[in-house]
């Protein structure tokens, strides 16, 4: 059910069209380079067989620092994280997540880049969460429409990266409500611009507000420029 590439010049290819069916334990580990880049008129799909059961485990990109790339591709019926980064590069476009309320994105000292890509409405868990990008490294999401959320989880949960060196990039995206925070960016500075926040309300038993933008507990100062936004921010540290 694993499949692993550890020799860090091996590409694994998967074209325009194709569906890759997954066992309920099958995930993909991938520790040299993916590049599942469909196209419009011909997605991949990625998840479990058509009347076969959920629960797979998604990709894990471990130490694979060469670009990855998805594109057009959609994954589905994921029974733990759809994508997990550690070490690592991955630019995500035109990428559909569903039929799944599990974290969609995690990384660990990564660079990542999504654009254009729908992330589902989740049930106590996050769309995008992690720490630390590279020094060399990204972090940008741009265009997305992020689903809403419930219970005690924020839509985007990330720590680090700070001036002069790369920061968050959050550019014109809508995200479409939640019970907790939208972005919750404890010691991250970052620039968000153009995004539309809609319908958060806190709905859950912490003691944590429901911001649009929120720089989080902890006592680490977040240098956040915040422009064209429509919607509502309220921020308990530096803004």
């Amino acid at each position: 059910p694993t499949r692993r590439s550890s020799d860090l010049g091996v590409t694994l290819s998967i074209d325009p069209g194709t569906s890759v069916y997954f066992s309920t334990a099958g995930k993909v580990t991938v520790a040299g380079r993916l590049r599942a880049e469909g196209t419009p008129a011909s997605r991949i799909y990625m998840g479990a067989a058509p009347g076969g059961a959920n629960g797979w485990s998604g990709i894990s990109f471990l130490d694979a620092t060469n670009e990855n790339r998805l594109a057009h591709l959609t994954m589905g019926n994921y029974g733990t994280t759809a994508l997990w980064l550690s070490n690592s590069t991955l630019v995500a476009e035109h990428v559909v997540w569903t039929n799944s309320t599990r974290n969609v994105i995690m990384l660990d000292n990564s660079s990542l880049a999504v654009r254009h890509s729908r992330f589902p409405n989740l049930e106590w868990y996050e769309a995008v969460s992690g720490i630390g990008i590279p020094t060399n490294g990204f972090l940008i999401l741009e265009g997305n429409t992020f689903g809403a959320t419930i219970g005690y989880c924020d839509v985007i949960d990330f720590s680090g990266g700070k001036r002069p060196g790369p920061v968050l990039q959050v550019l014109d995206n809508v995200f479409l409500g939640g019970s907790d925070d939208a972005l919750d960016l404890d010691g991250t500075d970052a620039h968000i611009e153009g995004n539309v926040f809609m319908r958060f309300h806190k709905n859950n038993s912490s003691t944590s507000e429901s911001s649009a933008i929120s720089t989080g507990y902890y006592k680490k100062i977040s240098d956040i420029v915040v422009v064209r936004k429509i919607g509502r921010a309220s921020c308990r540290e530096r803004v």
